[in-house]
């Protein structure tokens, strides 16, 4: 109805628990320009994010799916008279994790309360998936989603804590006295 004007629909990726799964999951982000250099711009246009770390970004390739697009007439005011050819677009694989939200919720709670930083892995022994991985502080993925403002971003660079480190990941830990029965087994069985 408005020449000039055009109402262009984006979904917006949101995290709704926020902290507490920022750094397992991960987050999305704005492509910038060395993502646009490792990746197949066709496969990417009309795409404005990519998984930035975390789940996001190691199962990006299934999760991002294929765009769609459509070839049409328009008159000379570019309005669209009729789709001349049309392909849909195909949804990303569906992704089943082992992460139990109320386990990890609880091992977050346990370890914000004590004000201290940390980090909780919760494996299951039978199957070796990840039920819980938890590290603090940590930040809100939504901040990420539309691009941070620089104010935010310095907060979260440049304080003391160190939210944006992945202490389950990568923090490094000498493994303490849990890991002798182990060591004992494996000297009983060799």
């Amino acid at each position: 109805r408005l020449p000039g004007v055009d109402v262009d629909a984006q979904l917006v990726r949101h995290y709704p628990h926020g902290e507490i799964f920022a750094h397992a999951l991960g987050y999305v982000g704005k492509i910038n320009e060395r993502e646009l250099l490792e990746i197949d711009p066709v496969s990417y246009s009309g795409t404005y994010e990519i998984g930035k770390i975390g789940v996001e970004k190691f199962y990006e390739e299934a999760l991002h799916g294929e765009v769609g697009y459509q070839n049409v007439e328009t008159n000379a005011r570019g309005r669209v008279l009729r789709v001349l050819e049309r392909t849909d677009p195909v949804p990303g694989a569906d992704l089943t994790l082992n992460l139990d939200a109320r386990l990890q919720k609880t091992a977050h709670d346990a370890l914000t309360s004590t004000g201290e930083r940390g980090a909780v892995v919760a494996l299951d022994a039978k199957t070796g998936g990840v039920l819980a991985l938890v590290s603090t502080p940590s930040f809100d993925a939504n901040l990420f989603v539309n691009g941070i403002s620089s104010k935010d971003y310095s907060e979260l660079r440049d304080s003391h804590d160190l939210p944006l480190f992945n202490r389950a990941l990568q923090g490094q830990y000498p493994p303490g006295s849990t890991i002798k029965p182990i060591l004992g087994m494996a000297g009983l069985h060799y």
